[in-house]
């Protein structure tokens, strides 16, 4: 014998979508990093553990939990599995990001006069993996899945990409406590490059994972770097800075690219499959 289940409805989601991709990303925003990261940082206090390694561990587990709500907050209507050939297709579009590095850490190579990476420590490395999960989910996962999802127009999807890069850029903006504005500007428009560029091989593959890969090691890399420019006591100077802005700003170049007109079409049925209409699906019971 077998049964139907039903596609939920999502009266609210369906009838504010701009509301509502806010408050989706934000939320597991807040439950990854500031619900469930900061409630192993405080147990592992306790028990002695360096805090920074439970937020890392614990952010991690989060962005795999809230994952798992994300797709069960929408069965059977999204189909969450990866389409056969998007990881190679990802990390075919990755390659603008791998040329990035090679620019990026050939000028930490200079200033330190040595190879650019040192050793990492447990809690930043954790750190890079919790934000390369927890950011990716809430801003490219939910974000984008859920813009396709209201949106079926072609000309809406570069707005798909670009309005969860800035509400990621946005998080930045809480660093001003431990920088200055400028300094705080400069990150969240880095930011913002990159979050188009990671959303738009998102769009094109819908498979997360290689791009959740793709900026865990970016965060690695650049945590070890400047660590052993730390080390050195050595800081970025102003004409690097402005070098590699101008190198990122061909990131975010390259992903509007990848969403130019003669792509739009192959994207649009990339997300009808994903976001499938029919009323139901046959389980066995």
């Amino acid at each position: 014998m077998s049964k139907v289940k039903k596609t939920k409805e999502h009266k609210f989601l369906n009838k504010h979508t701009i509301l509502g991709v806010i408050l989706l990303m934000y939320f597991n925003f807040v439950l990854i990093d500031f619900v469930i990261g900061a409630t192993s940082a405080i147990i592992c206090k306790h028990a002695g553990i360096d805090s920074k390694i439970g937020l890392g561990a614990g952010s991690t587990i989060g962005s795999i939990l809230a994952l798992v709500i994300w797709f069960r907050f929408f069965s059977p209507e999204y189909k969450w599995k990866p389409e056969s050939g998007s990881w190679g297709k990802s990390f075919r579009l990755l390659i603008p990001l791998y040329i990035y590095w090679v620019f990026l850490f050939s000028v930490f190579g200079y200033l330190a006069k040595s190879i650019p990476f040192g050793a990492i420590s447990l809690s930043s490395f954790l750190a890079a993996i919790m934000a390369g999960a927890g950011e990716e989910v809430a801003f490219r996962e939910v974000g984008i899945s859920y813009l396709a999802r209201q949106w079926k127009d072609e000309n809406k999807i570069i707005l798909m990409a670009v309005i969860p890069a800035a509400a990621f850029a946005l998080t930045h903006v809480t660093n001003i406590v431990s920088m200055g504005l400028s300094d705080v500007l400069k990150q969240a428009l880095l930011t913002l490059f990159m979050g188009v560029f990671l959303g738009a091989v998102y769009i094109r593959t819908g498979n997360i994972w290689p791009i959740i890969l793709g900026h865990s090691l970016h965060d690695i890399m650049a945590f070890s770097a400047s660590d052993k420019l730390s080390m050195l006591g050595l800081n970025l100077p102003d004409w690097s800075v402005t070098l590699l802005t101008v190198i990122e700003a061909g990131l975010l170049i390259s992903g509007l690219y990848m969403l130019r007109k003669s792509k739009r079409a192959e994207i649009i049925a990339l997300w009808n499959k994903r976001w499938s209409r029919d009323t139901g699906v046959t389980e066995e019971a």
